[in-house]
């Protein structure tokens, strides 16, 4: 009888190993585009700390709660650019194998890299693969239509935050704004006399408005964080993004 009831405990744990396993390990993020990343890479059960509403997520102030679950969870993944993570931190004790930090940038070379990292960390490479090619997919189809609409080449200023993206998408960067830096009626005059095409402005902090109008140009208001217009996913990022340059998918 006792033989039997220890394999049936280890039958048991066994199952549940594997479903975990099948699953992906449980994880925190601290942002939804640092949770759009893990599950990317194959994460079962994502907890993002900062609420997807939240116009600005690093701005976010960590609550008790948040504390039980960075220590409920096998990996706490952040970019380190959160405050409330170097606070989390000071709070309680987390083991460094725990702590992983990554790249958030939207293009698709640094967003492979990460995701086939974490999925090399989770063992969940198979999702992580199946993930790439349908992003793969998207990519290409946008970067065909930006072409077809004439955005390749077009010089734009950009919120420096969506500075690669822009490059990615074929845009030709001729000055930038934000990241901390006012936009002073002399910055503003030289970025309308670099002659642009287009503003590109970043909606968790909009600062184009006025350099679009003073220059007469389109400005696209873009996200880098999931959540705003009923954004999920890396995906749904940048269908959201093309659609606000006008590219239909």
């Amino acid at each position: 009888m006792g033989l039997i009831l220890a394999l049936t405990l280890t039958a048991v744990h066994l199952s549940a190993s594997a479903a975990l396993a099948k699953e992906g390990p449980q994880v925190v993020a601290s942002t939804s585009w640092v949770g759009a990343i893990a599950e990317a890479a194959g994460a079962g059960a994502v907890k993002v700390l900062a609420p997807l509403e939240l116009r600005h997520p690093p701005e976010y102030d960590f609550k008790p709660s948040d504390v039980q679950r960075a220590l409920n969870a096998d990996y706490v993944i952040y970019a380190g650019y959160e405050q409330f993570i170097a606070k989390l931190q000071a709070a309680v004790v987390l083991p460094q194998h725990k702590l992983i930090q990554v790249m958030t940038t939207n293009i698709p070379t640094t967003l492979k890299e990460e995701t086939r990292k974490l999925a090399d960390l989770f063992g969940t490479q198979q999702q992580q693969q199946t993930w790439e090619k349908e992003y793969d997919a998207v990519a290409s189809k946008v970067l065909a239509m930006a072409a077809e609409k004439g955005l390749v080449g077009q010089r734009a200023v950009v919120h420096v935050f969506l500075t690669e993206f822009a490059e990615w998408l074929g845009l030709e960067v001729v000055g930038t704004f934000g990241g901390g830096e006012e936009v002073t009626p002399v910055k503003m005059a030289d970025l309308v006399r670099l002659n642009p095409d287009i503003v590109v402005d970043n909606w968790h902090n909009e600062q184009g408005s006025g350099i679009a109008m003073a220059a007469d140009v389109p400005r696209a208001v873009l996200i880098n964080f999931p959540g705003h217009g009923g954004t999920r996913s890396l995906i749904d990022v940048l269908i959201y993004n093309a659609r606000q340059l006008g590219i239909g998918l």
